[in-house]
């Protein structure tokens, strides 16, 4: 017997989907200005709470940007406009993200114990075990952050903060410092960097 899926679209220009409103567009952006589409198992509505929850084998997209997760979670202010998306893995699968490559921008592709999403900041937080791939390049550590507008990332040990805004590879050993090598430049001549920090 085939289970039903439920299928919801909320406009970031301000749509009403079940009972809620997105949180108006900021400046025109090829991902973050449009609609944000979610399909599920099923869906918890709570207006109290002002939060909408989303189980079983949830698909999230947004233009280009892809969110996939067993657990996400719409919260909205008190205006009722969605300003934050959390998705949950499970003990067995990380959530999952992605964004598609375009002309001048690589492919990203991001997993994580956690994402949030930031909607009105147009960011995404990797929390526990997070990894995230933007090319060639990985970043890796118990906490990645990528802003999707700029495709900026910054990859974060215990109390330590290491920008990628470059092509670059980021790891974080159990100390909590995060390690950063570049990747061969194309014209065949390395290019490395490292930053430890505590």
């Amino acid at each position: 017997m085939m289970k039903a899926r439920f299928i919801a679209s909320i406009l970031v220009a301000g749509s009403v989907v079940a009972g809620f409103t997105a949180a108006p567009a900021l400046a025109a952006a090829p991902d973050t200005s449009l609609p944000i589409h979610v399909v599920s198992n099923q869906l918890t509505a709570d207006n109290n709470s002002k939060v909408v929850t989303y189980t079983g084998n949830v698909h999230v997209t947004q233009g280009g940007l892809t969110l996939d997760a067993d657990r996400v979670n719409l919260y909205l202010d008190n205006s009722n406009n969605l300003v934050r998306v959390k998705a949950t893995g499970t003990a067995n699968k990380r959530a999952f993200v992605q964004q598609a490559a375009t002309a001048t921008a690589p492919l990203m592709r991001g997993w994580g114990n956690v994402i949030n999403y930031w909607v009105t900041q147009h960011k995404m937080d990797m929390q526990g075990n997070a990894e995230l791939h933007r090319g060639t390049d990985t970043f890796n550590g118990p906490f990645v952050e990528y802003y999707i507008d700029s495709r900026r990332v910054n990859a974060n040990g215990n109390g330590s903060n290491a920008k990628g805004d470059t092509n670059g590879k980021a790891s974080s050993n159990s100390s909590g410092r995060v390690n950063m090598t570049f990747t061969p430049s194309s014209n065949g001549q390395s290019q490395k960097s490292s930053s430890n920090q505590k």
